[in-house]
């Protein structure tokens, strides 16, 4: 019964993660511009390292079944978004660039 219940839990957290992954990027988005902000430009192990660290914090379970390689590939989708809202509006490149 122990393992059908484990079975069940991590197929659970997997379909969590897959129907709330546009949300997940969201919230990288949002993190990235503050390491962003927090470290600057040509630091971006630190600022990778930064943002694991804090999704770890806000998805503990998540981020204890997905691997950093998968977690990596979030953060590049998230990067690829905050560098078309940093095209499309000044304010917000102003506020996150400087």
């Amino acid at each position: 019964m122990y393992i059908f219940s484990s079975i069940l839990f991590v197929v659970s957290l997997t379909v969590f993660v897959f129907v709330r992954r546009n949300n997940i990027i969201e919230w990288l988005v949002c993190f990235c511009a503050e390491a962003e902000m927090t470290y600057g430009s040509g630091t971006g192990y630190l600022k990778l390292r930064d943002v694991y660290a804090e999704f770890v914090k806000t998805y503990p379970l998540v981020s204890a079944i997905m691997p950093f390689n998968v977690f990596s590939s979030l953060v590049d989708k998230a990067l690829k978004l905050l560098k078309e809202k940093l095209a499309e509006n000044k304010a917000i490149s102003d506020i996150v660039i400087g």
